[in-house]
């Protein structure tokens, strides 16, 4: 999962001709209402296509057309569906099949629907501490013929402020909240946050291909960087210059830093948008290289210390 930068108020003509057409049929029918499922398989799904660099919006796996489907972040279906944000363009994300599947229309928010409830159902939904949905479509005025734009937008305090867990990829930094570890799993950055923790359980983002392919790309870069290091004790023997004695070590560490610096950056080339999981690759560079470093033994982890300096010292690297 990665930030996406789209611009909420330069919605697809497409999207926004389909509302005006719509929006009257819509307050009337509300969750009733029949959505043009063509709508979201044309012009739609090929923009936001080319915005995720075909990736899906939440896992960052790589998809073609068909393997996707055009989601709404807040579902529109239901009694307790968001039908007014049918149409709305910061309300659809890309997502894969596999993602898709388990997160379906659940969407669990910090608020509770206590509108037109009893006291006793009041009591009961608080006792029992369950998400519902606590918002009004948001009208224009009194006479409900019109929707407000400015709040359907997702980043609108009137949707934020009903605090949802599940983390969206246009509003929100995922790397604020979620990291990839050793083993290959996502894991919550802080423990406990409810935010990272229910959307790495919500679309499943430790299901099986998943962690293998992030454990893959963890294992590739261990293997380059110890390589590095194994390739640097080679060369020093294969030089036909004469080295004075006492300065092998000095010229070994000057191979192995080039050599590490030149793997670092490589690694750094996978944290571009349209590379797969790219969450991965940031994990293995944030904190100077932590997790990297942990799968070292002795002697290699004091070489690549030197290295990270030596690297540090020509290029920046990702926080």
């Amino acid at each position: 999962m990665r930030k996406v930068n789209k611009d909420f108020s330069a919605a697809p003509q497409k999207l926004v001709d389909q509302f005006a057409d719509e929006e009257a049929s819509l307050i009337r029918a509300k969750e009733d209402h029949s959505f043009n499922p063509r709508i979201y398989n044309t012009a739609i799904k090929s923009e936001l296509e080319a915005l995720y660099h075909h990736k899906c919006a939440y896992c960052e796996s790589p998809m073609g057309t068909e393997q996707f489907t055009v989601e709404h972040y807040r579902p529109k279906k239901g009694r307790n569906g968001y039908w007014w944000l049918g149409y709305e363009w910061s309300n659809l994300l890309p997502v894969c099949k596999d993602c898709n599947g388990p997160k379906a229309d659940v969407f669990k928010v910090k608020g509770k629907d206590l509108h037109n409830c009893s006291e006793r159902m009041k009591a009961l939904k608080i006792s029992q501490g369950g998400p519902f949905r606590s918002l009004k479509p948001p009208y224009t005025d009194t006479t409900k013929t019109a929707l407000d734009r400015a709040q359907m937008r997702a980043d609108s305090p009137y949707l934020l402020a009903e605090g949802p867990y599940l983390l969206h990829p246009e509003i929100d930094e995922p790397r604020d909240y979620i990291e990839v570890r050793k083993n290959g799993e996502i894991y919550s950055i802080e423990k406990g946050n409810q935010r990272a923790e229910e959307t790495i359980k919500l679309v499943n983002l430790n299901r099986f291909n998943l962690y293998m392919s992030r454990l893959g790309i963890i294992d590739a870069a261990k293997f380059a960087i110890v390589e590095a290091i194994s390739s640097s004790f080679i060369l020093l023997d294969e030089l036909d210059i004469p080295i004075p004695e006492g300065k092998q070590k000095e010229v070994l560490l000057t191979i192995a830093k080039r050599l590490i610096a030149s793997e670092i950056k490589k690694l750094e080339k996978k944290l571009a948008p349209n590379a797969p999981y790219t969450l991965t690759t940031y994990s293995l560079l944030k904190n100077d290289c932590a997790l990297l470093e942990k799968a070292l033994d002795d002697q290699q982890r004091d070489i690549f210390k030197l290295a990270l300096i030596y690297y540090k010292k020509n290029k920046a690297l990702t926080p």
